[in-house]
């Protein structure tokens, strides 16, 4: 039995008449009284038990009776599952739920917020379309009609629902402009709402018929022009296009110019003289330095000789390059340095 129902005990005997009757709860005298019957109820959980009757005429008392068991239990909980794939939806995307009971016994009713939603009472409840008025905290109810009995709300479910579509943000992992052939950039599209994005690619509004979150470009000249993404996840549901991203590769290598201060061929020990590396274009460069092609420990663009001796005679050359993940580089011309010893 559920908490709130009644029941009724008969105690009967077979002889004679004139009997009044005691009832016993667990061993525990209830009441005395000259009806045979007695109604137990609303019960509640401590209802649970054994139940007895004996029978008394004078100074006559039967045995008592064989015990009748009665279990009062809290109605089953149903069981509330988002069917729909996300929780996160936009207006005209599927929300989907089931309520599972324990029996076909059970009816159900829905309920948002703690409201009921009128005119749904089946095991699913399906919203084809949803709307921002859908957005809430989902639950159910199971429900005996023919005695009375009502469940505690199920778990619950909690639904946003979005009026407008995100946008989705494209980046990349290389900011460098412009690029070279052979490098490679790795483009990303993001939406930071809800999930189960797919995501499409395209180069100057063209279709590039890829997928994925991520778009691994080992650049070609081909590659040059605008960049952007778009997401869907659904049959109704497509972002509109990300931010454009530009991307301008171009063929060869930068131009790298290696520059002496003071720019005098012949120098003397004990004088000062740095190196400058130049790149043309672009950035993120890393800068190595040889002289007769070892290389110096500078890593910086300049290389700075502090008090010239005779030993730093030779020929000075820099290399730029960049992890792109492969490595870059291009190379200046060299540049002869002699130090004179005699001044």
């Amino acid at each position: 039995m559920y908490p709130g129902e009644s029941i009724t005990f008969t105690c009967t005997v077979d002889m004679y008449s004139g009997w009044e009757y005691e009832w016993y709860h667990n061993g525990v005298e209830q009441q005395s009284s000259s009806s045979k019957t007695i109604a137990v109820g609303p019960v509640t959980l401590d209802g649970s038990g054994r139940y007895q009757c004996l029978a008394k005429r004078g100074q006559l008392r039967t045995d008592y009776s064989d015990p009748v068991s009665l279990d009062v239990s809290d109605p089953p909980k149903p069981i509330l599952k988002l069917l729909s794939p996300w929780s996160d939806v936009y207006e005209n995307e599927v929300l989907k739920f089931s309520c599972e009971v324990s029996s076909s016994e059970w009816t159900v009713t829905w309920h948002r917020d703690q409201n009921l939603i009128a005119n749904e009472n089946g095991l699913e409840l399906n919203i084809a379309a949803a709307k921002v008025s859908d957005r809430g905290e989902y639950s159910c109810k199971a429900h005996q009609k023919h005695r009375g009995v009502s469940s505690a709300s199920s778990n619950t479910s909690t639904v946003s629902v979005y009026d407008k579509l995100p946008t989705p943000t494209l980046s990349r992992d290389l900011s460098f402009s412009p690029m070279y052939i052979g490098e490679t950039v790795k483009l990303k599209c993001t939406v930071s709402v809800s999930s189960g994005w797919s995501y499409h690619w395209y180069k100057d509004g063209n279709n590039l018929n890829k997928s994925g979150k991520e778009l691994s470009i080992n650049l070609t000249l081909s590659d040059r022009g605008k960049y952007s993404c778009k997401a869907k996840r659904g049959e109704k549901t497509s972002t509109g296009p990300s931010n454009e991203l530009q991307l301008d590769v171009r063929d060869g290598k930068p131009n790298v110019t290696l520059l002496q201060n003071p720019s005098d061929k012949l120098m003397h020990t004990g004088d000062r003289i740095s190196f400058t590396c130049h790149v043309n274009v672009s950035s993120g460069w890393k800068y190595v330095w040889y002289k007769d092609s070892n290389p110096l420990k500078s890593s910086e663009n300049f290389h700075q000789i502090a008090s010239a001796k005779t030993s730093d005679s030779g020929s000075y050359k820099c290399r730029v390059e960049r992890q792109t993940p492969t490595t870059f580089s291009s190379e200046s011309g060299d540049v002869e340095l002699k130090i004179d010893g005699v001044f």
